[in-house]
């Protein structure tokens, strides 16, 4: 009969030695992309590195009731979930200045290349009286995200954007929610594009996430 300890590569030795390279290369992958995201909401930073954007601490887990888009569709419930999202909220009509902001944002978007399919661009409208104007600007083909609160649960939306520690208006403002449907940022009304995209770049490179 074999004795199975002096087999190195059969009997419970060699079991044991397998599931601890198992584990090893499950650990290789997992634990630096867990410690980024950790390090990053913990508000960690190398010296000498800082946002552009307003961090939201913590982040806060996005509670959004009925939406629906600018065509009369239900918007599904996990729309923020999967990518990184740059949201512009809008209290009513996309005036020029809205207009021009989303556009920067989409091609802030683009220019990602292979991330571009990491990131998703939406337009929040506070009232769906605003979806008309839409149609002005905006292609139906537009791979852009178009939201606004039915008007009972205007309010309860609206208070996500709400934070206390945050000083100036909630409009006209672009904020950033990550995959895991977390709204983590927040950035100036008029944005300098080049530094928002520049915090874009630094999250996708630390977090595999999306």
């Amino acid at each position: 009969m074999t004795d199975p300890a002096a087999n190195p590569n059969g009997g419970a030795h060699g079991l044991t030695r397998q599931r601890i390279g198992l584990l090893a290369t499950i650990a290789l992958f997992v634990v630096p992309v867990a410690l980024s995201y950790a390090l990053f909401y913990s508000g960690w930073r190398p010296v000498g590195t800082t946002n552009y954007g307003e961090l939201i601490q913590p982040a806060r887990p996005l509670q959004m009731p009925l939406l629906d888009d600018r065509d009369g569709k239900a918007v599904p419930e996990d729309w923020m979930y999967g990518k990184w999202t740059l949201l512009y909220l809008t209290e009513a009509e996309c005036d020029d200045a809205c207009r021009e902001r989303v556009i920067t944002l989409a091609k802030i978007r683009l220019g990602q290349n292979r991330n571009v399919n990491r990131i998703r661009v939406g337009l929040l409208m506070a009232d769906q009286a605003g979806f008309p104007s839409l149609g002005e600007w905006l292609q139906p083909e537009a791979d852009l995200l178009t939201l606004a609160p039915v008007m009972r649960d205007r309010d309860r939306v609206m208070k996500n954007f709400e934070a206390g520690s945050q000083e100036g208006p909630i409009f006209e403002r672009t904020y950033l929610i990550d995959p895991l449907g977390n709204l983590m940022m927040r950035f100036p009304i008029d944005f300098d594009p080049t530094l928002l995209r520049k915090d874009l770049e630094k999250l996708l490179k630390l977090s595999q996430v999306g």
